[in-house]
This record gives structure tokens, C-alpha cells and sequence, in this order.
């Protein structure tokens, strides 16, 4: 299907000028969705082989086996785990990292999203005034240290995001202020926290898009969901998006991606773990990605 989008804006003249952005979707197919146990869920974050979610009265949830378990006491809008640990924000955009039995409140940033899915540097939005919000980014050697009393070096990024997400084989995907997604080329050093650009690739407008550990890149648009297709080894940045279809055919309002399982949540904050077939281009990438380590190891 070949989508267009109409925008306005100046012109040299003052006059209004019109451009089309054409980009396609294709239909993928069916998920398998079934319902968790866990109710009134407005967060989910999956990462490492960890469920982690927010539920009612903004209480942190940690999957373990089939069941749920309550995750600390500190109350949380966000949480996020990965490489880095599990990582949270308040209402009051504080920052808190899971150390032992509850979340401890990390000094020197306030951010409306954070993510832990990267390889050991975690990245978040960080306000700014009238919306521009910018991108921060905590170096691995901070963010797997015990949080202390010094103040931590979050390092800024001057690109406009809203949304951010990591992964440690396709970098980091983010959505600006105007919808538009990007890519990193060659993701955060975990290290340095130095970036190597952004470019834009053309979709449909999305609210927040996620990056599996496995290179699968998740979107959500006005309620439906989307999965970058062509993505390989030598294409990171992939070719194409298909919108998935999920058996329960609810609006999704959040989602999350981790180890060949989706975890959506529905606009009736009801939480499913959905299956469907891998992308073989995803595939593809992995297998080259065990040859090129095993060449160089």
C-alpha cells in the first residue's frame, strides 16, 4: 500500500507551499495474542529476557514464570530494563535505577522516557521549554555502577525526540516532536555516549517505536502496530513497514518487543504477549552477526 502525507509551510514568497512524503506499508501477518494477568497496565517494557510493567496506582511489575510480582515501592510512570538493569521515572520526571529491593533515585537529569534497552548506556528524553525536548544519554560505566552520592555525567544530544529506544545490533530509533521517526546509523557508544547522526526514514506518523535485542524494530501509530521489514546485516535501517495484525484486534496504546515475543498494551489497558513469524531478513542479520564473531574470536 503506498501511503501519502500532506504537510504545509512557508515558502520564500510567504505563501503557503504543500509536500507529499510517499512511503509504503504492506500487510503482515496474524499475531496470536492472549491475555496476561496483569490489570489496569499503562507501561511495558521487555528486555535480557525481563517483563517489567506499570500497573495500577503506578506500581512496577516484574514478570516471573507466569505470574507477576510487585516490583519495589517507589511509584513510577515508566520503567525500562536491559543490558544497563531496570530503570524508572516518576511524575515529577526523576530518574530511578533498581538496586536491590527498590528503585534509588538517580541525580542530574529530569526525563519524561528512559530506556535500558541499549548495550549498557541508557538514553532518555529530556525536558526542554515549549516541547523541545532533547535526547540524554548515561555512559555505561555510570549506568551498571551502584548510584552513589556524586552527581553523574548524562551526556545531551542536541536532536529533537519525543520517543527514544535502543538495541545492541541496530543502534537507536527515536520519533521527533513532528512524528517523523529516525535512525541512528551506528547507535550510542555505550562508552562515550557520542553519537554518529540521525537520518530520517519516511512511515506513518508514530507515537513510539521500540528496538528489539534481536534487531526487530516495532512502531505504533494511532493505534495500530508496525514492523520494519528488510532490515539486514548490511541495511540496518531496512527498506519497508507491514502492519501487524493482532487476533485480539484492540487499539494498542503501548508495546515492547524481547526474545520472539510482542507485549502489547490496549487502550482498555489490558496487557497480551503476542507471537508471530520472525522477519527472515532479522534472521539473516543474526546469522551473520554469529559468523562475523566466531571470523574475529
Amino acid at each position: 500500500v503506498c501511503v501519502c502525507q500532506l504537510t504545509t509551510g512557508p515558502s520564500e514568497e510567504s505563501s503557503p507551499t504543500l509536500t507529499l512524503t510517499f512511503f509504503f506499508t504492506a500487510s503482515g501477518g496474524r499475531w496470536n495474542c492472549t491475555e496476561s494477568l496483569l490489570s489496569g497496565v499503562q507501561w511495558v517494557d521487555a528486555g535480557d529476557g525481563h517483563v517489567v510493567a506499570i500497573g495500577q496506582n503506578q506500581q512496577a511489575f516484574r514478570l516471573t514464570g507466569s505470574g507477576w510480582s510487585n516490583l519495589g515501592s517507589r511509584r513510577l510512570e515508566h520503567v525500562t530494563v536491559g543490558a544497563a538493569g531496570v530503570w524508572g521515572t516518576d511524575e515529577s520526571k526523576r530518574v530511578y535505577k533498581y538496586i536491590s529491593d527498590d528503585f534509588e533515585h538517580v541525580p542530574g537529569m529530569i526525563l519524561s522516557q528512559v530506556d535500558a534497552g541499549g548495550d549498557g548506556a541508557v538514553v532518555g528524553i529530556r525536558l526542554g521549554f515549549f516541547g523541545f525536548n532533547s535526547i540524554a544519554c548515561l555512559k555505561k560505566s555510570f549506568s551498571t555502577s551502584v548510584v552513589g552520592d556524586g552527581q553523574l555525567q548524562w551526556k545531551t544530544d542536541s536532536m529533537l525526540m519525543k520517543y527514544i529506544s535502543c538495541g545492541p545490533q541496530l543502534g537507536c530509533w527515536g520519533v521527533n516532536m513532528n512524528r517523523i521517526y529516525f535512525t541512528e546509523v551506528r547507535s550510542f557508544s555505550p562508552t562515550t555516549c557520542e553519537s554518529q547522526g540521525w537520518r530520517h526514514v519516511p512511515g506513518p506518523n508514530m507515537n513510539m517505536i521500540k528496538v528489539g535485542r534481536d534487531g526487530e524494530v516495532f512502531g505504533l501509530s494511532e493505534g495500530s502496530v508496525f514492523r520494519r521489514t528488510g532490515i539486514t546485516f548490511y541495511n540496518r535501517e531496512g527498506s519497508g513497514w507491514e502492519r501487524v495484525h493482532l487476533s485480539s484486534g484492540q487499539d494498542v496504546k503501548h508495546l515492547t518487543y524481547d526474545q520472539d515475543q510482542l507485549w502489547v498494551v490496549t487502550t482498555d489497558s489490558l496487557l497480551l504477549k503476542c507471537s508471530g513469524a520472525r522477519s527472515s531478513s532479522v534472521l539473516m542479520m543474526i546469522v551473520g552477526s554469529l559468523i562475523v564473531s566466531l571470523l574475529f574470536h
